[in-house]
């Protein structure tokens, strides 16, 4: 039987997502997602969120900066993890403990959601901030260019990151994840190799698995 997709997203993520609720947007990448997810499947896969409490009285903290009521603050952090808990897993933040941050990554608080989705067995990351997600040592593919509000292009990429155990996570961006969902693609490392696979995407000392 197939094990639950576990995916990790990152606080900026939840940010946008109450960006687009407060400026009443709709179909959103992050948006998408959540629906998604809290749906409980995804990829014809049974899928669940993980967070820890750490990362959620961080977005608690960003989203008071942003001045938004405490209440919807609440409000939202309730969601987050009802969500959880319905999930196959029943997972719950106080349970999920990320430990020392990664000091692979220059950020101690990406350090520390790294930690956390190694923590939770995740098999996606989802972030906005790709470049505070990617250590030295990674496996980094282009993925999807898209058009700026400036008019400019950005290329973005997927990395997967493994720890010395083996374990491994593909961080993606919120856009890309999305698409994935609608094509019913299954992120999972190989599948990613499969479909992105180039040898000038991967830095030197670098495994280009297959």
């Amino acid at each position: 039987m197939t094990s639950p997709l576990r995916v990790v997203l990152d606080v900026n993520v939840f940010v946008r997502l109450i960006k687009a609720k407060r400026e009443e947007r709709t179909g959103t990448a992050a948006q998408r997602i959540f629906s998604a997810l809290e749906s409980g499947r995804v990829f014809g896969r049974l899928a669940q969120i993980g967070a820890s409490h750490r990362m959620m009285d961080t977005l608690s903290d960003v989203l008071r900066r942003l001045s938004v009521p405490a209440e919807e603050v609440d409000e939202f952090s309730r969601a987050i993890i009802d969500a959880m808990k319905a999930g196959p897993e029943r997972l719950d933040p106080h349970l999920i403990l990320g430990g020392t941050p990664d000091l692979t990554l220059r950020d101690t608080e990406d350090g520390g959601v790294l930690a956390t989705a190694f923590a939770a067995r995740a098999h996606v990351l989802v972030t906005d901030n790709l470049t505070d997600f990617k250590p030295l040592r990674c496996e980094n593919y282009a993925t999807t260019t898209i058009r700026l509000r400036d008019g400019h292009n950005r290329t973005l990429t997927c990395h997967i990151l493994t720890r010395p155990d083996a374990l491994e996570i593909v961080v993606a961006h919120p856009i890309d994840f999305a698409a994935w969902i609608s094509e019913m693609f299954d992120p999972t490392p190989k599948n990613v190799r499969d479909r992105h696979s180039n040898p000038a995407n991967v830095p030197a000392g670098s495994p280009n698995k297959r």
